[in-house]
């Protein structure tokens, strides 16, 4: 495998996980609480997720085909963000399924 990097460090990228998508995870997470094992509202929540992970696919879709781009194939900063969110995205999918 890779070799681990240390913690911190000079010339890094910008976080990956930008502070809006924190909002975004912090929010459904306390919904998913509140929602406190209600199937009808659990479920709604389980389909706004996948509308979500439906627009995130795309944009990753997109942001890799390089549509609207500079021509070189893509945009990897804009597809790294979608895979991000798609990521937390999923979670938050397991965490839905886990309360039904």
């Amino acid at each position: 495998g890779a070799g681990g990097g240390g913690s911190g460090g000079s010339g890094e990228e910008a976080p990956l996980i930008d502070p809006e998508l924190l909002m975004e995870v912090m929010e459904a997470r306390e919904a998913i609480e509140d929602a406190g094992g209600s199937e009808p509202e659990l479920r709604r929540l389980a389909a706004e997720n996948a509308e979500k992970e439906a627009e995130c696919l795309a944009a990753l879709g997109a942001a890799l085909d390089g549509e609207g781009g500079t021509g070189d194939g893509g945009d990897l900063a804009a597809a790294r963000r979608a895979a991000v969110k798609l990521t937390y995205l999923a979670r938050i999918r397991t965490e839905i399924k886990d309360q039904l």
